[in-house]
């Protein structure tokens, strides 16, 4: 009963911290990003740093241990490394946050492309 109860709490505590951190991430990303892109970043960073307390509270409370309890059996011969909820908010996360700050540098490449073709189509017209 103790190690079902330990397992829930594990699973539960990533998901609170992550609401918790969220707020926190909103507010970096405002500063970082575009408003289009600060909401999902927000959520990323939130559940970056969701998993990360998860596993800190984890390390703390299980003295210095994290509990892994996912197991994913890939094939009859091979198996997933074990990992807990808290790995997965931080790995979507990372995923999320990677994703927004391509598609940022993309935006940012394509304005700064169209801006020195308009510069070029500029001073041809001024030298004709």
């Amino acid at each position: 009963v103790a190690e079902v109860r330990d397992r829930v709490i594990a699973t539960v505590r990533p998901v609170i911290a992550l609401a918790v951190e969220a707020d926190v991430g909103a507010h970096a990303a405002a500063k970082l990003l575009d408003d289009r892109d600060a909401a999902l970043a927000a959520a990323a960073l939130g559940s970056i740093l969701g998993g990360a307390v998860g596993n800190l509270t984890d390390r703390i409370v299980f003295q210095g241990e994290v509990i892994d309890f996912l197991e994913v059996h890939l094939t009859s011969s091979y198996t997933w490394p074990t990992f807990n909820v808290a790995d997965i908010w931080i790995c979507v996360g990372a995923i999320v946050l990677s994703l927004v700050f391509w598609r940022e540098d993309v935006a940012r490449a394509t304005s700064e492309g169209e801006g020195a073709s308009e510069e070029a189509e500029a001073s041809d017209g001024v030298g004709a």
